[in-house]
């Protein structure tokens, strides 16, 4: 990596999410080979957590995962100042799936989201 590419890396880690210790395992390394520094989260929750702890300029949040998906947790983040632009993967929103009666809010950092 050339000095030019690593000043333009930025700072902060990035975030990766995803319940698939594999997909999460491959999307890491392929970013740490290339000089960034990722913070890992395997459900919706932890995922909002490090977002929280670490403000990062890139999430990478897969959609379907446990406590709370990549949709739900880019609403929440958005709120924290982070720009989150784009979820794909699925159509579906979280809230769509929800059984009845299921508690849709998160604690993080000892506050309800």
């Amino acid at each position: 990596m050339t000095a030019i590419e690593k000043r333009n890396l930025p700072a902060e880690p990035i975030v990766v999410a995803d319940d698939d210790p594999a997909q999460l395992e491959e999307i890491s390394d392929y970013l740490r080979r290339r000089g960034h520094d990722v913070v890992e989260a395997r459900d919706g929750f932890s995922a909002l957590a490090a977002i929280k702890k670490y403000q990062p300029r890139i999430a990478l949040i897969d959609v379907n995962m446990p406590n709370w998906d990549g949709v739900r947790v880019a609403e929440v983040a958005s709120s924290f100042g982070n720009y989150i632009l784009d979820v794909a993967d699925s159509p579906l929103h979280a809230r769509d799936r929800e059984p009845a009666g299921t508690d849709t809010t998160a604690e993080v950092d000892g506050e309800r989201a």
